[in-house]
């Protein structure tokens, strides 16, 4: 993989009991990313990331610091669900719990249509450009990909389950193209 230089994200919401199959422990979890992170490079890797943790997790993130995760991870990766207003606070305190040279990045964002989308993402991606946080990835490109139980299987995508485009493709297609 080193000839297409990916990045690499360790684990999926390692603050969570479900994907760690444990309760969550960021001190193991922390010698796993370092691990992980010392053969990836030794394999020519390049970009690193934490896990992407469920919320913008203060108290995961602080102790990922102290334990030095961030001396093999070049990023840190959050999965933010609240709206942009309430989770301002959330970026702003990650960015400044990172070290200089490690980036926040939101690797899994979204709301279900029920709600409004494309607002939400405007407002997320606004968000982003103000405090000049370089990724945000939508959590689902179509509805209900991502299980056939609740919640994953609410129309969460970009576009619907027949791949007609929702509002929230249009924003996100008008957002990328006035960059």
């Amino acid at each position: 993989y080193a000839a297409i230089d990916p990045i690499w994200e360790i684990w999926n919401e390692p603050n969570l009991a479900q994907y760690w199959n444990a309760p969550p422990d960021v001190g193991v979890y922390t010698k796993l990313l370092i691990a992980t992170a010392q053969a990836l490079r030794a394999a020519g890797a390049t970009d690193v990331w934490t896990g992407g943790t469920s919320g913008v997790d203060l108290n995961w993130i602080y102790n990922l610091h102290i334990r030095g995760a961030f001396s093999a991870a070049n990023g840190c990766a959050v999965h933010s669900y609240k709206p942009p207003g309430f989770a301002r606070t959330e970026y702003l305190q990650a960015v400044l719990l990172v070290p200089s040279g490690v980036l926040v990045h939101t690797t899994e964002t979204c709301v279900p249509s029920s709600s409004d989308q494309a607002d939400f993402f405007n407002q997320m991606w606004n968000l982003h450009r103000e405090l000049n946080l370089r990724t945000m990835v939508w959590c689902e490109l179509r509805d209900g990909g991502a299980g056939s139980t609740p919640p994953f299987n609410e129309a969460y995508g970009l576009v619907a389950a027949n791949y007609a485009t929702k509002d929230v493709y249009t924003a996100a297609k008008n957002a990328i193209a006035a960059q």
